[in-house]
């Protein structure tokens, strides 16, 4: 059977609120699907000129293609043949990334589309995200009691039990994967509040070592707590958390909160809670059980630093219930955030930010704020969030972005490690500064010229997660969203100082050991001698544009100042 869906049209940003992702350029994209002959994808180019795009397959789509090119004529929609995709009974998902080639060759970001659709006895039927996975959630019976867990730093967390869910699996140890080198959440949040690392001199020649990053894994400790009589005996509660990823591999659910609680006279109450270490496992002491009975246990995305919710602002959350007489041993549980499990994007969003969270602790910066911060996924126009109009179209569409402190939008097509690592990144930025320059915000490219402020605030945002995936002796900064290296940007970005990529690769020059060399008067010829160096220097002291941190350079290292114009002159920040 043959039948034909049209998709809700997939737009480039043009304007947009507190703190967005780059706007792509403006393409629709829309599809025609078949179960049994060839689907394809329409675009339509709503610029003045030709655009060279490049079509591939996402990393959250089960329908796979080979890469496509096309060749748009300005203002006119054209048909991309995808071939014969390979639908499943059920859910199947279509994630498609686009890359606008320049006439130098080189490429640029365009939009994405992201669509469930699910076929039934060969008909197919495209479907919203909520419908595909959100709404496989299970309401569970009883009320919620808050309890207190302490998650570090001062911070006390007093949510009840989730009243929606999904089911936790379990997974055979064969499959159970080796810990990662990692700190615990216990581990990241013994840092001083707000502490910054020493900025660092300037250095020339001599190479330093990258510090290590990474610590060993300590095995779980017990917490202690939980209600209940003191009449029954201590139990010891123990188990390990895998999550399933895209790539169908496992991989321990570092960062997680696992939560107990007990049914009592239709109220479940609080028992005791534990956080997820790099190996998966997790341990607590319940007190004053009956270990005749059964427990809830629910597993959920949030810890002291970030908590992964719904639009609603229900923290995701996955329940597995055990009896006590079956002993404290519950063994390994799964979550699976593949393509078509509970819920794809959230492993890419929370392992993410605990990636962000574990290198600023390595380097001596604490981003942790006075709350976890609060990604919210997934966005969608209906929310009324991060809501932005396309110029060429005119139409208004959901978007990615941070809205204020600790609040974060994302797309299901933006469950990529840049976006969440670029929106974790203006927060911890207002953290510090508590405030951004009058002229940050709005809409703006990685390759167009905006204010200084929005180029300074997005280009710091557009760096971070490259200092996070390489160390300064890497000769290459991709970063994958934006289809860019740092270092080399090339000639297509704007050439000024309201360019957000010169203003992160001027950052990456700071960081990096290459010196890169366009001539004798602009050149990086230093670095800071503190690989954590430019990112303090640029919390610590609060500018309106980069060219100003000059003046503060050339206070830390006033014999360098010909140095440090030369690094900024190579970058186009001053003349």
């Amino acid at each position: 059977m043959r039948q034909t869906l049209l998709s809700i049209a997939a737009l480039a940003a043009a304007s947009c609120c507190w703190a967005s992702q780059p706007k792509p350029i403006s393409l629709t994209l829309s599809t025609e699907l078949f179960a049994l002959t060839n689907s394809r994808l329409m675009v339509t180019n709503n610029t003045g000129r030709a655009q060279t795009v490049q079509f591939s397959a996402g990393s959250l789509s089960t329908l796979e293609f080979s890469p496509r090119r096309a060749v748009l004529p300005p203002g006119r929609q054209q048909t991309v043949d995808l071939g014969p995709l390979r639908f499943i009974e059920g859910v199947n998902v279509l994630h498609i990334v686009t890359n606008v080639v320049s006439p130098s060759g080189r490429g640029g970001q365009g939009p994405a589309l992201l669509e469930p659709v699910r076929m039934t006895r060969g008909s197919l039927a495209k479907i919203s995200y909520e419908e595909a996975f959100l709404n496989n959630r299970i309401r569970m019976e009883g009320a919620p009691e808050p309890g207190e867990f302490p998650l570090g730093a001062g911070y006390v967390d007093r949510d009840g039990a989730a009243a929606l869910v999904y089911p936790a699996g379990s997974l055979n140890a064969e499959l159970a994967p080796g810990p990662l080198a990692v700190s615990s959440p216990e581990e990241l949040t013994r840092m001083e509040a707000r502490a910054l690392s020493d900025v660092g001199a300037p250095t020339v020649g001599t190479l330093y070592g990258r510090a290590a990053v990474d610590e060993a894994v300590a095995e779980a400790t017990p917490t202690t707590g939980g209600g209940g009589s003191d009449d029954n005996p201590p139990v010891v509660l123990t188990g390990r958390l895998y999550a399933k990823l895209p790539s169908g591999a496992w991989e321990p659910a570092w960062g997680w909160t696992a939560r107990v609680y007990q049914l009592k006279s239709g109220v479940w109450k609080y028992r005791n809670a534990a956080q997820v270490n790099g190996s998966g496992a997790w341990v607590m002491t319940l007190t004053g059980v009956d270990a005749s009975e059964s427990v809830q246990i629910q597993f959920q995305p949030s810890n002291r630093f970030v908590r992964v919710q719904d639009p609603s602002g229900a923290t995701y959350t996955w329940s597995k219930m055990w009896s006590l007489a079956n002993g404290g041993a519950t063994g390994n549980h799964a979550v699976d955030l593949s393509q078509t499990g509970n819920l794809p994007g959230v492993h890419a969003i929370f392992r993410s930010a605990m990636d962000l969270w574990q290198r600023f602790v390595s380097a001596g910066i604490n981003p942790v704020h006075d709350n976890p911060i609060r990604i919210s996924y997934p966005n969608s126009y209906a929310t009324g969030k991060c809501r932005i109009k396309d110029e060429e179209t005119g139409v208004t569409f959901g978007w990615t972005c941070t809205m204020g402190l600790g609040d974060i939008w994302i797309l299901p097509q933006h469950a990529d490690s840049f976006v969440v690592q670029h929106e974790m990144a203006h927060s911890v930025n207002l953290l510090f500064w508590g405030s951004f320059p009058d002229d940050a915000g709005g809409a703006h490219s990685s390759t167009g010229c905006y204010t200084v402020g929005l180029a300074l605030t997005e280009g710091f945002a557009d760096f971070i997660p490259a200092w996070i995936k390489y160390n300064r002796q890497s000769t290459s900064a991709y970063l994958g969203y934006l289809d860019t290296d740092l270092e080399s940007v090339g000639d297509e970005p704007c050439q000024g100082t309201g360019n957000e990529l010169r203003v992160a690769a001027s950052f990456w020059d700071m960081y990096d050991v290459k010196s890169d060399s366009r001539n004798a008067n602009a050149i990086d010829t230093w670095y800071l001698s503190n690989e954590a160096g430019v990112v303090s220097l640029y919390l610590k002291y609060k500018q309106s544009s980069l060219w100003t941190y000059a003046y503060v350079l050339r206070m830390i290292a006033p014999a360098w100042s010909d140095d440090i114009d030369k690094l900024l002159r190579l970058n186009y920040q001053i003349n």
